[in-house]
């Protein structure tokens, strides 16, 4: 694949897996419950995780007199580090912060409730029908592209297999062709919709009329439907960021400067492909003036399920203490505790090719004076 139709693909990817964190529209329809039951019983299970500080005293008088003290020593610290950020995630709760949740179709806000004694949620739509439309009309020429990469797979004759995979996605575009009246666009994205599927109509005919197909024309494909293609990605970009504004300023107005000013955010499973400059990342550090990769106020919990994602608020609280305890640094414990002892030491270890000149001068200085 070269270079520019990677970026296309990429290009094409990153608006896949925005959707993937925002979830489905059409997977919504078979879900038996929403995802904010789902959050509400992940948290359920979270604070009434077993007595970790019992199962920490039990395991070291039980480890008594063992071989080695000090890994018994350590058992006792992962039982009580579960405990303790268990108990400090609770406490950032019932202290009146609140938290908005992103996670599968939906943004939700999570706040204690002091009359019930419980976590209330306000659960809202995160994916607007726009976002939806403009990505599956993107996604037609995606789809052309793993095709064609498919074929070059085996060379550049079009094998049986790959002939029956594009003929039967060719029976779909009078369909798709006709669906495209009933999505709401504008008339530059019903313009640029209907070039995307003419391009890619054209491409895979042509594909199947040759029997052969070369990266020369996957590039030149590329270099076609990356033009109309773009400003789609534009457009599904603003309309999610637009929603979320929308709902996020809702709720603004209804918490108090303090709760406004403590709030924090949590991406629940969170694509790897999306984490740089995430927009929901982007749009959260900018609406919180904070910094998108310290975690100080917004967490994305990449791949993680949700429990784990809710698991990683404690941890992300427990380990600003402790890197303000050690380092005087909240956001320490957020890089490998061995990064700054590793990177002094590779210098010395494999060192670059002026590494190597300053200590030959070294030595031939020193062997001068000698």
């Amino acid at each position: 694949m070269t270079q520019r139709t990677l970026l296309l693909a990429l290009l094409l990817l990153s608006l896949s897996c925005l959707s993937a964190q925002a979830g489905c529209p059409f997977a919504r329809l078979h879900l038996r419950s929403s995802p904010s039951s789902h959050v509400h019983d992940a948290l359920e299970r979270f604070f009434s995780h077993p007595d970790h500080h019992a199962v920490a005293v039990q395991h070291i008088k039980q480890r008594r007199g063992a071989a080695d003290p000090l890994d018994t020593m350590n058992h006792f610290l992962q039982s009580m580090y579960a405990e303790n950020k268990m108990l400090m995630a609770r406490d950032t709760f019932r202290s009146g912060e609140p938290w908005i949740v992103l996670y599968g179709s939906e943004l939700i806000l999570a706040q204690w409730d002091d009359k019930t004694a419980e976590i209330r949620l306000d659960a809202r739509n995160q994916i607007p029908d726009l976002f939806t439309n403009l990505k599956l009309v993107s996604h037609v020429g995606l789809t052309s592209l793993v095709l064609a990469e498919g074929v070059l797979a085996n060379g550049t004759e079009v094998s049986a297999q790959a002939a029956g995979d594009i003929s039967l996605y060719l029976e779909q575009f009078d369909a798709a062709y006709a669906s495209l009246a009933f999505r709401d666009f504008s008339d530059e994205q019903m313009e640029r919709s209907v070039e995307i599927l003419d391009i890619c109509k054209d491409f895979l005919e042509g594909i199947l009329q040759s029997r052969m197909l070369t990266e020369a024309e996957v590039e030149e494909f590329g270099e076609r439907v990356k033009k109309p293609t773009v400003p789609h990605i534009t457009d599904a970009a603003i309309a999610i960021v637009d929603n979320a504004h929308q709902v996020v300023s809702e709720w603004k107005e209804k918490l108090s400067p303090f709760e406004w000013q403590n709030l924090k955010v949590l991406v629940v499973g969170g694509s790897h492909m999306a984490r740089d400059m995430s927009w929901s990342v982007q749009y959260f550090a900018r609406m919180l003036n904070t910094s998108m990769t310290s975690g100080e106020r917004i967490i994305y919990a990449e791949a993680a399920d949700l429990d784990g994602a809710i698991d990683l608020i404690g941890t992300h609280l427990i380990d600003f203490a402790a890197g303000e305890a050690y380092w005087d640094e909240p956001t320490h414990m957020h890089q490998d505790i061995l990064a700054p002892a590793t990177k002094e030491y590779l210098p010395w270890l494999i060192p670059d090719d002026e590494q190597k000149a300053h200590v030959l001068d070294t030595a031939m200085a020193s062997n001068a004076r000698n």
